[in-house]
């Protein structure tokens, strides 16, 4: 998506025709489109985009939607990820102002939210919550929170731990299979640790961050066919980690095509 002096090609210019022949409403976004941007957009199936700093890959992201809209996909069949809250707000202020510029009448838009907020809003929809350790109306806890009720409790059990500075990465790296941290010779209590915080966590019906992954990530494998969304829009994919990748293989369905 390098932008340059190349005009759209004829097949890109035969599709905008066809497309004001039918009446799209888009058309004039379209037209403001680079021949790069314009096959991202266009493309009928999963896609990957590589592009620069500064290449447009959101304009192109907002215009994808539009366009999907325009096809008569579902909204609430499309998920747009995010990895950050602004990020999410600006895509979604940038889509509902794009659509209001062609269409007088309001008209639905996509879910746009990060991992974190997605995946909470799918553990919320599940019926059989239950079977995740979780019940309706857990809550989730900001890293404030999550740092309060581990030292809490390193305080009441009186255990043994090591870099409680980076006690964050310590179970990170604990989850990962890594039981020894800096230049620990010894293991310290990181397993007792981290065993209470899960039964604390559930008998105060609360979640982490990376619970939310890892339970949407679980939960979403178990998602009817009709429940799944048609589309899957990721902004800066080259982001995620193995946890979210997951996430999104387990969510799509049969049909969902992945942008």
């Amino acid at each position: 998506m390098v932008r340059d002096s190349l005009e759209y090609s004829p097949s890109d210019l035969s599709t905008i025709r066809e497309l004001a022949r039918l009446g799209a409403p888009h058309l004039t976004n379209l037209q403001q489109l680079d021949c790069f941007q314009l096959r991202g957009v266009l493309h009928p199936n999963s896609a990957l985009l590589n592009a620069q700093v500064g290449s447009g890959k959101t304009t192109v992201l907002i215009q994808k939607i539009v366009h999907l809209l325009f096809l008569g996909v579902d909204p609430a069949k499309v998920l747009v990820f995010t990895f950050t809250r602004k990020a999410a707000e600006e895509i979604a202020s940038r889509l509902s102002l794009a659509l209001s510029t062609i269409n007088s009448t309001e008209q639905k838009t996509p879910v746009c939210g990060t991992f974190h907020s997605l995946a909470r809003d799918l553990l919320n929809q599940c019926e059989d919550i239950q079977e995740s350790g979780i019940t309706a109306g857990f809550e989730v806890l900001d890293q404030a929170e999550k740092a309060e009720m581990l030292g809490a409790l390193i305080d009441r059990d009186d255990l043994n731990i090591r870099y409680r500075s980076r006690l964050s990465r310590r179970l990170e790296c604990f989850r990962d299979g890594v039981t020894k941290f800096g230049n620990m010779k010894n293991e310290d209590d990181i397993a007792l640790l981290l065993s209470a915080f899960e039964l604390e966590k559930r008998r105060q019906n609360k979640v982490d961050f990376d619970d939310l992954i890892f339970l949407a990530t679980r939960m979403a494998l178990c998602l009817e066919e009709d429940k799944r969304p048609d589309w899957i829009l990721v902004d800066e994919l080259q982001d995620t980690d193995v946890y979210q990748l997951q996430l999104l293989r387990n969510w799509c369905g049969q049909q969902t095509k992945v942008f």
